[in-house]
């Protein structure tokens, strides 16, 4: 049960950090583009 919500909470802040770094990326190359 612990490795299922340890699993859980790896996958949660993994989905996290990629909206993050995919938020900085379209940040800068719409800053790049303007």
């Amino acid at each position: 049960m612990k490795n299922k919500i340890d699993l859980a909470d790896l996958n949660i802040r993994a989905a996290i950090a990629f909206s993050l770094s995919l938020i900085a990326f379209a940040t800068v190359y719409f800053l790049v583009l303007k």
